[in-house]
């Protein structure tokens, strides 16, 4: 079964960035967001952005507030 769209949990307390970008790769999702992204600064919150887009093909950041 194909998976369509997955939240992924960014660097805060329960996943490091490389275990997110680990576990996107290992389930190969058509997409894949950032949930509880609340708790990263801004330099913080576009390091992880920028690290999951360019090792996995699907992630895309929304925007507080955007649709998937």
């Amino acid at each position: 079964m194909a998976i369509d769209r997955v939240g992924v949990r960014d660097l805060v307390e329960a996943m490091k960035t490389a275990e997110a970008i680990d576990f996107v790769k290992a389930i190969e999702p058509q997409r894949a967001f950032a949930v509880h992204d609340a708790q990263i600064d801004g330099r913080g919150l576009a390091g992880v952005n920028g690290r999951l887009a360019q090792e996995t093909h699907c992630y895309r950041y929304l925007r507080p507030g955007a649709s998937a």
